[in-house]
């Protein structure tokens, strides 16, 4: 889930719906658009993601977009909790963002689609039986039906425990990956990133990942390639990094290992806290979750105005998507 240290904040203001200004994902950018907001970024380093639609004066985080690439969801916090929230592309343009039907009851946050889009997983803390008390994070998922989501459905054990679970990811195969700091002793220490395959349709065994990974620090919230080729997370565990939080990434060898962790680099990570990556089905687009602010700390003095423009912008501290060209990850394979 991290980062803990994240304030669930809402702050009152206008949110200027841009609703026919983002283009279709994965689609040839080459063409003219009247759109001012690309999927792939003008500089070809990391930007904020649609903003004043996505990407806002409010908190901010998590990205799932969908495979046809006209669904785009991610998680939108709020004074009491977070909720997830999706925005669909019509034929009159992009919506705005609407509270998806499962949720906005509970604490529900980072939606992840299964590889064929008609699953999408996520945390919460709902209770298992309807009117019951929340509970700790579980992994759930909902399932795409003719009438919209089906009701929500506990993964259930040995993925879900008395801990808490949270940041699914899953593979082209139905390999589950998730966050997590269990009590039986399975991971290194602190929160480690757990997989678990699918076996005759069924969930049987959890596995930590190696401390090629996992360090007795913080691992958490990572995003596993579709082939599971790589994977990308959030560490506090692999030296000082470049901020509060860092993304690592390690990728699979053909034996079969997992390569020592490296750092993203400075193209995408920050003196901010940078977190939930996730890579398009299309293999073109990484998105990630960063508190950086827009504007570095000056001397000189500032308006009241130009701490009301500040707050209702985005890159206010309070976590935006970011949105950067995903070859940065194949100019860090061995």
């Amino acid at each position: 889930m991290k980062p803990k240290k994240q304030q669930l904040t809402f702050l009152i203001g206008g949110l200027i719906l841009a609703s026919s200004l983002i283009q279709p994902a994965c689609t040839d950018t080459s063409k003219p658009e009247k759109s001012t907001i690309h999927f792939v970024t003008k500089t070809g380093e990391a930007e904020i993601f649609a903003p004043n639609l996505v990407s806002t004066h409010m908190t901010e985080r998590d990205a799932a977009l969908s495979l046809k690439g006209d669904e785009f969801y991610f998680t939108l916090s709020s004074y009491t909790h977070p909720a997830i929230v999706y925005i669909k592309n019509t034929p009159n343009g992009w919506t705005s963002p609407q509270v998806a039907s499962f949720s906005g009851t509970y604490s529900d946050l980072e939606p992840h689609f299964s590889p064929d889009g008609n699953r999408l997983y996520f945390a919460s803390n709902r209770p298992l039986a309807e009117g019951g008390e929340p509970k700790d994070f579980d992994i759930w998922y909902v399932d795409r039906l003719d009438t919209g989501w089906s009701d929500p459905v506990n993964i259930g054990s040995p993925i879900n425990t008395e801990a808490n679970e949270f940041y699914p990811s899953i593979t082209n195969s139905g390999t589950l990956y998730w966050c997590a700091i269990r009590k039986d002793g399975l991971g290194i220490g602190g929160e480690d990133i757990y997989y678990s395959a699918l076996e005759d349709g069924q969930y049987k065994t959890v596995q930590a990942l190696p401390d090629s990974i996992n360090t007795p620090r913080d691992e958490y919230n990572a995003y596993i390639a579709r082939d599971e080729s790589y994977i990308i997370f959030t560490s506090t565990g692999w030296g000082r990094g470049y901020g509060k939080g860092d993304l690592w990434i390690s990728f699979k060898h053909p034996d079969g290992y997992w390569t020592e962790a490296k750092n993203m680099g400075e193209r995408v990570n920050t003196s901010g806290f940078e977190y939930c990556p996730f890579v398009s089905d299309c293999g073109k687009y990484l998105f990630y979750t960063s508190d950086k602010p827009a504007n570095g700390s000056g001397t000189a003095p500032i308006t009241y105005g130009d701490i009301v423009s500040y707050s209702l912008g985005t890159g206010n501290k309070q976590s935006d998507i970011y949105i950067i060209n995903a070859s940065v990850i194949e100019e860090l394979r061995p």
